[in-house]
């Protein structure tokens, strides 16, 4: 969701653009043909902006029926809304447009492919490449005129998330640490706020905080706390004039000062894309792991693909009952930590990040899913499938690597043997116990064991036979 001044947009299930609540004859919900897919969205006041296919186009007011395309050197990598203002960031800086009748509020630093910018009705802020630093520009502290002014991160910490609160530039470290260039807003965190915060949004003087189960606001100095508890993994907060929007796996909720209401559920909500460093989440891993394959290759490319191929049939429909869409949950929460010491092993330069990234936000899936360890996994129909079929998948992308031809024969009998045993799995308790049975028996084989240490010891298989070795480990607890 991303909130205006009495409405909201929302890229749907569709990749495309819907809004809804006022018009005021200014347009903002007539959403102009876009080139699908749409991946991200801003919202000023009564405006809206779009980054699809063929680049940016805004509409609604200032902008003529039927939107606006805006002209770049080169495609925008991030877009923000302001009140009655925009800015893209691109190879070239950033690049503003719209009402700079006051306050150099079109007057952007020069940071090419900025990968995060917000707006306020005043001004703006970007971070640099680095997430260490970031610029302002426009009118902020009390009437004061800053000139690309920077400010640091605390201890160099990587900004996470930026926001503009009362004229105050705040941000988001990466130890989920809240801090303003001027002021703190102490009643959210501490003691009596929140400990651990994930994500913040403001709008002028509102400002509003979300933990792990709880959010806390603050409009117009007055601090509001909302008994909120969310399944899933949340997608992102939003906010405009008049309320906040905040998505989670299973749907939206929206608050307003004097109370929440739920809306309507959309499956997909984006407001940038900040590549693999920023954090990703239980529901599109397997879009991860797809675009991640491309930054691979050989071997490691194809297993990866195999992987996201088979969570495609795990996609948590928000129609399903809660037990369904739970036991999809425990897949994902299973492939994603048997698969950290293969993530952890890439060694790719462009990588580094995602690999940082990676058992953080495993560790936080698992405090939503309730589980302190892999072995805490419930082991049904579909998770025990997952294992097996990774194994598999590890197994046949390890085949170059083994030199010895009794090995070799060993691996190849090995494949065929959980070959038959995912064909033969349909579902019910019965065939459950027997192939975990069946499983644990092949696992438990010295011969498979010591095919399992050749293969941690190999260092181009080690990722491999780390995460073989961890789902075994987990099948033979059961």
């Amino acid at each position: 969701y991303a909130v205006g001044q009495g409405f909201l947009c929302v890229i749907n299930d569709k990749n495309n653009v819907v809004c809804d609540g006022d018009n005021n004859n200014f347009g903002q919900q007539d959403v102009p043909k876009l080139k699908l897919p749409v991946e991200q969205l801003a919202v000023g006041h009564r405006h809206a902006c779009a980054l699809d296919a063929d680049g940016m186009i805004c509409w609604g007011l200032g902008f003529e029926k039927g939107g606006r395309r805006i002209e770049f050197a080169s495609r925008p990598r991030f877009i923000a809304a302001g009140s009655n203002f925009s800015c893209a960031s691109h190879d070239s800086g950033i690049k503003c447009l719209g009402d700079d009748s006051r306050f150099k509020k079109l007057d952007a630093p020069n940071i090419p492919n900025s990968d995060l910018i917000v707006l306020s009705s005043t001004g703006g802020c970007a971070v640099g490449p680095n997430r260490k630093t970031a610029k302002c520009w426009g009118l902020f502290l009390e009437g004061k005129s800053i000139d690309e002014s920077d400010f640091d991160s605390i201890a160099g910490s990587e900004i996470k998330m930026l926001t503009i609160y009362d004229d105050q530039p705040c941000f988001l470290t990466d130890a989920n640490s809240l801090r303003c260039s001027d002021i703190q807003p102490k009643q959210l965190t501490g003691p009596d706020g929140i400990k651990d915060i994930n994500m913040i949004a403001s709008f002028d003087s509102n400002l509003c905080a979300l933990g792990d189960n709880d959010i806390k606001c603050k409009f117009h100095n007055s601090i509001r706390d909302f008994d909120v508890h969310y399944y899933g993994d949340p997608g992102s907060i939003s906010a405009g004039v008049e309320g906040f929007c905040f998505s989670t796996s299973e749907g939206g909720i929206c608050w307003e000062d004097d109370g929440l209401k739920n809306i309507e559920k959309v499956k997909k909500f984006m407001t940038g894309s900040t590549g693999f460093s920023s954090a990703f989440n239980i529901d599109n891993f397997e879009t991860k792991l797809s675009k991640l394959k491309d930054y691979v290759y050989g071997y490691k490319s194809k297993f990866l693909a195999k992987v996201a191929k088979h969570l495609e049939g795990y996609k948590i429909d928000q129609s399903s009952e809660l037990y369904i869409s739970y036991k999809k949950v425990l897949v994902r929460a299973l492939v994603i930590n048997s698969m950290e010491p293969f993530v952890l092993d890439l060694s790719t330069k462009t990588l580094e990040k995602f690999r940082t990234k990676y058992s953080e936000n495993a560790a936080f899936i698992n405090k939503k899913a309730g589980i302190n360890k892999i072995t805490d996994i419930d082991l049904n129909a579909e998770t025990f499938l997952t294992a097996v079929k990774l194994i598999h998948f590890g197994l046949e992308a390890s085949r170059r690597f083994i030199a010895s031809t009794d090995e070799r024969e060993v691996l190849e009998a090995l494949i065929a043997d959980l070959g038959r045993i995912i064909s033969d799995v349909n579902g019910t308790d019965d065939s459950l116990r027997d192939q975990t049975n069946a499983c644990q028996n092949l696992l438990r084989l010295p011969r498979n064991q010591g095919l399992m240490t050749t293969l941690r010891d190999n260092g181009r298989t080690q990722g491999l036979g780390l995460m073989i070795t961890v789902l075994s480990q987990y099948l033979l607890s059961k």
